[in-house]
């Protein structure tokens, strides 16, 4: 079955496009980054951080805000400390996917 077969959504669940969906999710890719929270918003659903070069994405240093879906990963989030994070690209979003620990340098 085509690809474009599967975008058809009465053709999704056939087990041929869950696979392909399936082998689709594993090549997401998941980008890491140390910044410095600036500012934390849960009720939009965003943190401002301003982070180091991201090497993966070929980005210099900037001040970025990312989407939080994952509402637990606040509470690991405070304004004015440095993180060591993970994020994903999701449609022209980037999403934080996880908060790896907070560092003093």
């Amino acid at each position: 079955m085509p690809v474009r077969e599967c975008m058809d959504p009465k053709n999704r669940h056939t087990p041929l496009c869950k696979d392909m969906e399936d082998d689709m999710q594993e090549m997401v890719v998941i980008h890491h980054a140390s910044g410095v929270v600036k500012a934390i918003d849960p009720v939009s659903g965003t943190v401002t951080l301003a982070h180091g070069p991201v090497e993966s994405l070929r980005w210099p240093a900037m001040t970025k805000s990312f989407l939080v879906r994952d509402k637990t990963l606040f509470a690991k989030l405070a304004v004015d400390k440095k993180i060591e994070f993970e994020f994903k690209q999701q449609g022209t979003s980037y999403v934080m996917t996880g908060v790896l620990g907070r560092t003093d340098r």
